[in-house]
């Protein structure tokens, strides 16, 4: 008796399994994948003005002394290289901020200026590169 028990229970396992109902794909979940933002990455090189004129000194490099470090975080002369990284898509504006970025003295400047054509701030990194940083901010836009 338990031997036709046990054959009859492995023998519906097949049947309980193929019972379950399958999904029906739409076309709702191909169209939910496309994306309803764009996105923008704005990138500055920030390199002090006393570095390069370091770099440039015919005597070498010299040591620092703590007052120096101090001087040298309280320059204000910096230089700013700003690019702008958008899609494809949107080349043409791609360029025109490109073309304005040589006026942004800071990255204040730049993601200002992206504001203005729609852009919102989402989020932002810093990494200290050689005596250097580089400002990566991250933008995004509602189609």
């Amino acid at each position: 008796m338990k031997k036709i028990v046990l054959l009859t229970l492995i023998a519906m396992v097949p049947y309980f399994t193929m019972a379950q109902k399958r999904s029906k794909k739409t076309k709702e979940t191909s169209q939910s994948s496309a994306s309803s933002y764009d996105f923008m990455v704005i990138t500055g090189f920030h390199i002090a003005a006393a570095e390069v004129e370091e770099r440039r000194s015919p005597k070498g490099p010299r040591t620092q002394t703590p007052n120096d470090r101090v001087k040298r975080l309280m320059n204000t002369s910096t230089k700013v290289k700003i690019e702008f990284d958008l899609p494809r898509r949107l080349k043409d504006e791609e360029i025109q901020l490109n073309e304005a970025a040589s006026t942004h003295r800071t990255m204040v400047d730049a993601v200002q200026a992206a504001a203005i054509n729609g852009w919102e701030f989402k989020s932002a990194n810093v990494v200290p590169v050689a005596g250097s940083k580089i400002y990566y901010y991250y933008m995004e836009r509602r189609k």
